[in-house]
């Protein structure tokens, strides 16, 4: 089981450098491109955020330290100890709920937590300059919180200008409430309009990069994808078995290949048309993917009316009830066929290979193997499975008959 979860895992890795999963009926969309793009930069800065908090709650104690030691603020020891406390919960707070966003994938469901966070975080920052100015008349923790501002939130205009908006405010309250000198009134001015335009330049240079990175993923995706059943195709199948291969030969997983071929397709898209075998085409995938439940199966068409599933962690056992599931379910589509040697209905043949990755053995030796089973299956009447040396026919009561094999 656990190694089901690990191949899960690095499915999904890939499939995250490779681009998100998206229906045919979604692709080239211009609202779904816009609403991942959202999504790319909320995760971007939920990240962002973590690495911060992580940071603030090293730095808090040190910083607050050093302040208490060298008499920098004028400050009594019970309010010191007050700010270090609140500052370090809120942080470590923020450090465990954006990991564990993170790591449920619920980036776009708590928006909220970054925005607060970012917030509070530059709150205290303007309160910490506000206390410089007071003391040594220096500007230079307000510019380092401008500068946080530019480069750590990645934030659109509905978002960054009550941000700056507010920073000003707060800014100018302190330095009236604590009546510094008016110059810095100007110098706050001329740093907020900096702030204003480089912050919109920081996301819309990183908007641009991520909608390059979304492209050459859709891309990737594409070329990995059978344009007519949305299924793998033989690219993306070589792709994900060159990361799953020497995996399940270092932790000894067993792997296993169903070939699956439509019997006499080519009279049917004689009799009906090439428009109504690629509608047989598309249920026969559906049907085939609706069958393999796990997501760590993959289900490819390798060629015409030629499918494949590629199945890791399953027993011989499992892997032949597989088989005979994908067929049963096939023939309860009753798709009437055009030659009705076998059937009046459309039949698959299939065979099956499985092993043990040893390294002297590729998953192209599999391949091979489960191609010379669906050729034995052909031979011997079609519309059965051969796997091992024996021919698996028509169901009956539930159980798979074995048939010789001529």
């Amino acid at each position: 089981m656990n190694n089901i979860v690990e191949l899960k895992m690095m499915l999904r890795e890939d499939f995250a450098l490779r681009g998100r999963t998206v229906g045919n009926d979604d692709l080239g969309v211009g609202l779904k491109k816009k609403e991942e793009l959202k999504n790319c930069i909320d995760e971007i800065n939920v990240k962002r955020a973590l690495v911060s908090s992580v940071l603030f709650s090293v730095a808090t104690p040190f910083v607050i330290l050093m302040i208490h030691l060298f008499k920098l603020f004028d400050l009594h020891m019970w309010i010191t100890l007050l700010i270090s406390m609140f500052v370090e919960l809120f942080q470590i707070a923020n450090v465990l709920i954006l990991y564990f966003l993170l790591k449920n994938k619920e980036v776009d469901k708590y928006k909220i937590v970054y925005i607060i966070y970012y917030g509070v975080t530059i709150a205290a920052f303007i309160a910490a300059a506000a206390m410089d100015m007071d003391n040594s008349g220096s500007e230079i923790i307000y510019i380092v919180t401008c500068v946080y501002f530019i480069f750590v939130p990645i934030l659109n205009d509905k978002i960054r200008i009550p941000f700056i908006a507010g920073q000003t405010i707060l800014m100018i309250f302190f330095i009236l409430l604590l009546d510094l000198r008016l110059r810095s009134l100007f110098d706050i001015a001329i740093v907020q309009l900096g702030t204003t335009f480089l912050s919109k330049y920081q996301y819309n240079l990183t908007e641009r990069i991520e909608k390059i990175s979304e492209n050459l993923r859709r891309k990737t995706l594409y070329s990995e994808q059978d344009a007519l059943t949305g299924l793998t195709n033989r690219r993306g199948l070589k792709n994900k078995a060159e990361l799953i291969w020497p995996y399940c030969q270092r932790r000894k997983v067993p792997v296993g290949i169903i070939a699956l071929d439509i019997d006499f397709f080519k009279k049917y898209n004689d009799k009906f048309g090439h428009l109504e075998g690629d509608k047989c085409l598309k249920v026969i995938a559906d049907t085939i993917k609706e069958a393999t439940q796990r997501s760590s199966d993959i289900v490819t068409r390798t060629g015409g009316e030629e499918f494949l599933v590629f199945v890791q962690d399953i027993t011989p056992k499992e892997i032949l009830s597989l088989a005979l599931n994908i067929r049963a379910k096939i023939e309860e589509q009753s798709i009437v066929h055009a030659y009705c040697g076998i059937s009046k209905y459309v039949t698959v043949s299939m065979g099956i290979s499985t092993t043990i990755p040893k390294f002297d053995y590729e998953f192209n030796d599999l391949y091979d193997e489960a191609d010379r089973a669906l050729y034995q299956a052909k031979k011997n009447g079609r519309n059965c499975i051969v796997f091992d040396g024996n021919l698996y026919g028509r169901m009956k009561d539930g159980m798979s008959q074995i048939i010789g094999m001529e």
